[in-house]
C-alpha cells in the first residue's frame, strides 16, 4: 500500500465490493474503508479521500471515541486543504461535543484540531486557546501540546509559546513524529508568522522528509508551500521556484484551490524580484481569480494574492494601478480585507508607489501607518518594514535623515535572514547617503546590496544598483573597496559582513548553507588576509575600510 497506492485502491475497492451487505461485515468494511481512504490522500484523490473517510465516521460506533477523533481529526485536515473550512469546524465541534467529559485524550485531539483549523480561519479560535493547550498538556501527549501551542501562536500571536512547542517537538524520534507530521507543520508555520526563518525551515525540512518517506502525500503538498515560502524571505529564490512548481503540480493533482491560491501567490511574488514581471502580473491575476472562486476566505491569505500583484505592477512602473488595487481588495485604508500580518507590507507598498507617483505627503501618512501596524504586531521584519516605509517617505526631502532609517532596517532584516528585503534596504541607504553626499557610506551600502542580490539571484534590483553606482561615480572616482585592498572572494565577503554584525559561525553556517567548520576555515584565511587574530579586530577593520 505505501508502494503502489493506485494498485492497492484498485483491490481495495474489490474487497468492498465483496463484503456482504450485513452488519456483521462492518467491522471487515471499515478496516479496508480505512485503508482506501488512505491510499487516496497518497495519490492525491482527496476529494475521495474525504468521501471515504465520511463513511468511516458514519460506519464507526460512537463508543469508539479514539478512533472517531483521529478519523475526524484526518478529515477536517482534508476539508480545509479543500478549503471547506465550515464543514471542517462543524464536524470537529460535534465530534468534540459528543465526547466532551467521556473520553479526554479524544476530547483534546478534537479541540487541538479545532483551533488549528480555526487559526487560518479570521474572527475565530481566540476564546478557546487557553482550553486547548490545558487539555492537550492534561493528556501529556508532546505532538498534541506542540500543535497547540504552535496554533494558538498564530491566533493570538503570542510568540514566546514557540519555544515550547520547539522542544517538545525536538525532542521526539522520527518514529514518533512520522506519526503526527501535523505537529511539524503548525510549527513551522507559526515560526514564519513569528519571523523565526531559520527555526521554520528546520522544522519544515524533516516533517517533508518524513512525510516524503511515508508518502503522505497532502503533508508533502502542504510542507512543500511553507518550504517555498521559508526559501523565498531567505532569499533562496531559485530553491523557493522550484517549490512553487512542485506546488502548482500538487494544487492541480489534488483539485485544492487552497493550495492553487498559495502556489500562484508566492510564485507572483517569487518571479517579480526574479526580474519577469510580465510573468509575474499573469500568475498574480491568476491568483486573484482563482481566489475569488474560493469557497472560504482564510486569514493567511487575505490580501496575499492582492499584494503580489500590486507589487508586480509597482516594480512595472505602474504606481497607480498598484495604489487602486490595493485599496480597493483592502476594502479603504484601515485596511479591513487584510490579514494583521500582511498590513505593514501593503502600507510599505503604499508608501513607494506614493512616492513613485510623485505624492511625498500621502507617503508620509503611508508610513505613519505601516509605523502603527508593525507596532500592533511587534515582530522583527514588520517592524523592518515599517522602518522601511519611513525611510522611503523621508528619502525626497531629508535624505540624511532617511539613511539612518534604512540602515536600521537593513540590520533588521540582515538579522532575522531576510535577504532580499536586506538587500533593498541597504540599496535605499546608499541613495539616501548618496543623496546627503557620503559617497563611501553609499558605496558601502551599494557593495552589500550588490552581494546580497547577486547571491539571491533577484535580478530585478541589480540594474537599480548599478544605476546609483553610476550616479555615485559620476561625483568622483570610485575608491578601492575592503574586498578589493585585502582581496577577499565574494563568499569571504559575505561571511565578513555576517561575522560583523555579530552572527556565529553556526548562524552563519545556516544563513549560507555551510557546516560551521567551513566557516572557521575561511574565516581564518581571511584574518591572514587582513592581518588580524580575531572577529572584533576584524569588524573593526571592515568598518574602517567602509569609511575610507
Amino acid at each position: 500500500m505505501h508502494t503502489t497506492p493506485t494498485t492497492a485502491g484498485h483491490f481495495l475497492r474489490a474487497a468492498i465490493r465483496l463484503l456482504p451487505d450485513s452488519e456483521s461485515a462492518t467491522p471487515q468494511r471499515l478496516i479496508l474503508l480505512g485503508r482506501l481512504a488512505h491510499t487516496f490522500g497518497a495519490t492525491g484523490d482527496l476529494r475521495q479521500a474525504r468521501e471515504t473517510m465520511h463513511e468511516v465516521l458514519r460506519l464507526l460506533p460512537a463508543e469508539l471515541t479514539q478512533i472517531r477523533a483521529q478519523t475526524a481529526r484526518a478529515c477536517a485536515t482534508v476539508e480545509q486543504i479543500l478549503g471547506r473550512y465550515t464543514e471542517a469546524r462543524a464536524m470537529l465541534h460535534s465530534e468534540w461535543k459528543r465526547v466532551e467529559g467521556v473520553d479526554a485524550h479524544s476530547a483534546a485531539v478534537l479541540l487541538v484540531a479545532l483551533i488549528a483549523g480555526e487559526s487560518v480561519e479570521r474572527e475565530h479560535g481566540q476564546d478557546r486557546v487557553a482550553e486547548a493547550i490545558a487539555a492537550a498538556r492534561e493528556v501529556g501527549d508532546p505532538m498534541l501540546l506542540a500543535t497547540a501551542l504552535s496554533a494558538a501562536t498564530l491566533i493570538d500571536r503570542r510568540a514566546d509559546r514557540l519555544d515550547e512547542a520547539a522542544a517538545l517537538l525536538d525532542a521526539l524520534p522520527d518514529s514518533d513524529l512520522v506519526r503526527d507530521i501535523d505537529a511539524a507543520f503548525w510549527l513551522s508555520w507559526s515560526e514564519v508568522s513569528a519571523d523565526r526563518l531559520t527555526a521554520a525551515s528546520r522544522h519544515m525540512s524533516r516533517g517533508l522528509q518524513l512525510a516524503r518517506a511515508s508518502r503522505q502525500s497532502h503533508k508533502i503538498a502542504l510542507l512543500t508551500a511553507i518550504r517555498g515560502m521559508v526559501h523565498a524571505y531567505l532569499g533562496e529564490l531559485a530553491a523557493a521556484t522550484s517549490c512553487f512548481d512542485d506546488s502548482l503540480e500538487s494544487a492541480e493533482l489534488t483539485g485544492s484551490e487552497e493550495l492553487r491560491v498559495m502556489a500562484l501567490t508566492f510564485g507572483c511574488w517569487i518571479t517579480t524580484w526574479r526580474g519577469d514581471l510580465a510573468e509575474a502580473i499573469r500568475l498574480g491575476k491568476e491568483a486573484i481569480v482563482v481566489d475569488d472562486q474560493a469557497t472560504a476566505m482564510s486569514s493567511w491569505r487575505s490580501g496575499q494574492a492582492e499584494a503580489m500583484l500590486a507589487q508586480a505592477m509597482l516594480h512595472s512602473g505602474d504606481p497607480h494601478a498598484c495604489i487602486e488595487l490595493l485599496l480597493t481588495s483592502g476594502g479603504g485604508a484601515e485596511l479591513p480585507a487584510v490579514g494583521l500580518r500582511t498590513r505593514p507590507l501593503v502600507y510599505l507598498m503604499l508608501t513607494e508607489a506614493e512616492v513613485a507617483a510623485g505624492r511625498v505627503a500621502a507617503a508620509a501618512a503611508w508610513a505613519d501607518r505601516a509605523e502603527d501596524a508593525a507596532g500592533r504586531l511587534e515582530l522583527p521584519l514588520r517592524t523592518a518594514m515599517a522602518q522601511q516605509a519611513r525611510a522611503i517617505a523621508t528619502l525626497p526631502t531629508d535624505p540624511a535623515a532617511a539613511a539612518p532609517l534604512a540602515v536600521a532596517a537593513a540590520g533588521t532584516f540582515g538579522r532575522i535572514g531576510a535577504a532580499v528585503e536586506a538587500g533593498r534596504a541597504h540599496l535605499l541607504a546608499a541613495t539616501a547617503f548618496g543623496g546627503s553626499g557620503a559617497i563611501d557610506q553609499a558605496r558601502a551600502h551599494l557593495v552589500s546590496a550588490r552581494a546580497l542580490f547577486t547571491r539571491c539571484d533577484a535580478q530585478l534590483f541589480l540594474p537599480q544598483v548599478a544605476r546609483e553606482e553610476r550616479r555615485l561615480n559620476a561625483r568622483g572616482p570610485r575608491p578601492e573597496s575592503g574586498a578589493e585592498r585585502f582581496d577577499l572572494t565574494t563568499r569571504e565577503v559575505e561571511i565578513v559582513n555576517l561575522a560583523s554584525d555579530g552572527l556565529t559561525n553556526r548562524d552563519i553556517g545556516l544563513r549560507l548553507h555551510l557546516s560551521p567548520k567551513t566557516i572557521e576555515v575561511h574565516l581564518g584565511r581571511v584574518y591572514a588576509k587582513v592581518g588580524v587574530s580575531g572577529r572584533a579586530a576584524l569588524a573593526g577593520v571592515w568598518a574602517a575600510a567602509a569609511r575610507d
